[in-house]
């Protein structure tokens, strides 16, 4: 008898908020907006809107689909701006946030794993880990204040849990706070900043990244209880040097509706699944590269996108610099990096003689920081394409902003064997320091 009741009171608590068989449908929204905080400057984001159906299966089991997702992208001043609706070009992963994903939960209705088709990419994993978030919630009735090291979305990091009001409005709200600074095992990742060094001493006078989540929920009475509503903030603030000297801001805002709460119609079975890791996010490397705030790229319209672009910056930052200059110059080196050197080669024909278009797209090259872009520098440098006024700017950086690999390093080695780096002594010297340090961040990143 008391093995049964303790089975039974274990089931109860993994299902107290996605019961089996029930199949839960909630209204979705959610916006992304990262930027300088002051007005006046322009900001990148997102929002999405979609419908969000969990059904509870076996064995502490829930399926999650999204449905009719409708997401818009906001490129613009703020304020004042208007979200618009997001390139055609992100339809894929439209399509993969739709898939269904199994995820599983403990006896204390903490998320375990989740599981998704081998197909399916990161990054649509990733908005889809955000929404299965709402329900790694590990809230005890009995207990109004609850505190205590949290997995999550972030990784392992303090999390406190308290009761704001109940009872009488046969609801119950919760508050729900989690400190992203405060994390035993915490997940990030890092990029452009290959010659930073740790500073343990410099986090004593000031906060360089703070970082916090905010969840307020609200639950049905019933027992058991349901999550009725959810309003989530999250909030990153970066200071590069000190907080007083300004800072950028990304905030992320979501909001979780109960529509509707049926037993589910039929018997439920996903697709062939794999378990694709817990609740936390992961960073795919092919994925990084293509982080970008400006507009995704149309693969059939990219050669006519860049030249629009190009010509753009051309027509507008003559006298003066055009207040976009920033953001369309940054979409001519993320559209640039999708090229190869050959294609690299094939644009420099067509504009090295017109002196405006030349020196924006050598301004690029570097911003490109891919191997292909050293590539192309190598065989411009050793054609004598470039003035040595060209060559020492355009080698000075991208042989500090190129990802360093064996084709890199191999690059770097033809520069400076080469008949026109070896004739001057200040770009030879250069390159040679500059080689020195891509195979002194090679060895440091390459097992031995």
């Amino acid at each position: 008898m008391m093995r049964l009741l303790l089975v039974v009171l274990a089931l109860a608590a993994a299902d107290a908020h996605i019961q089996r068989g029930k199949a839960y449908l909630y209204d979705y929204e959610a916006t992304l907006m990262s930027g300088v905080p002051n007005a006046g400057f322009n900001r990148a984001g997102v929002k999405i809107h979609a419908k969000v159906e969990v059904i509870g299966l076996d064995h502490r089991e829930a399926l999650i689909t999204v449905h009719q997702p409708e997401v818009l992208q906001y490129l613009d001043r703020w304020p004042g701006g208007e979200f618009s609706p997001i390139s055609p070009s992100a339809e894929p992963l439209i399509r993969e946030i739709q898939v269904p994903v199994k995820f599983k939960f403990d006896e204390s209705s903490l998320v375990t794993a989740v599981f998704a088709p081998s197909d399916v990419s990161e990054e649509a994993l990733n908005i889809i880990r955000a929404i299965i978030n709402f329900f790694n919630f590990s809230y005890k009735k009995d207990k109004p204040l609850l505190k205590g090291q949290e997995d999550g979305l972030g990784g392992v990091c303090h999390t406190s849990y308290v009761v704001q009001e109940q009872g009488t409005s046969k609801k119950t709200v919760v508050s729900k706070t989690r400190d992203l600074g405060n994390c035993q095992q915490k997940i990030y990742t890092t990029t452009g900043a290959a010659y930073t060094e740790t500073c343990p001493g410099c986090r004593m006078g000031t906060e360089h990244l703070r970082s916090t989540a905010t969840y307020t929920y609200t639950l049905t009475d019933s027992e058991p209880q349901v999550i009725q509503d959810v309003e989530a903030d999250e909030i990153h603030q970066f200071s590069p040097f000190f907080e007083t000297e300004g800072s950028i801001v990304t905030q992320g805002r979501q909001k979780l509706t109960l529509i509707s709460s049926e037993r589910a119609s039929q018997d439920v079975r996903s697709a062939s699944q794999k378990k694709r890791g817990g609740l936390d996010f992961r960073f795919p490397t092919d994925a990084i590269m293509r982080l970008t705030p400006v507009a995704p790229i149309v693969e059939k319209d990219r050669t006519s996108q860049m030249e629009d672009t190009l010509r753009h910056l051309v027509e507008n930052n003559q006298m003066e610099v055009h207040y976009d200059a920033p953001a369309k110059f940054m979409e001519l080196a993320m559209m640039m990096r999708h090229m190869d050197s050959k294609q690299l080669d094939s644009l420099w024909r067509k504009i090295h003689s017109q002196k405006d278009y030349r020196r924006w797209v050598l301004d690029a090259v570097p911003a490109m920081a891919t191997s292909e872009a050293l590539s192309f520098v190598v065989q411009a440098v050793t054609s004598n394409y470039l003035t040595e006024s060209e060559a020492s700017s355009v080698l000075l950086s991208i042989l500090h902003l190129v990802k360093v690999n064996i084709t890199a390093i191999r690059d770097a080695k033809t520069l400076m064997d080469s008949p026109f780096v070896r004739a001057s002594p200040s770009i030879r010297k250069s390159v040679t320091l500059a080689y020195g340090s891509m195979v002194n961040r090679f060895c440091a990143k390459t097992p031995v």
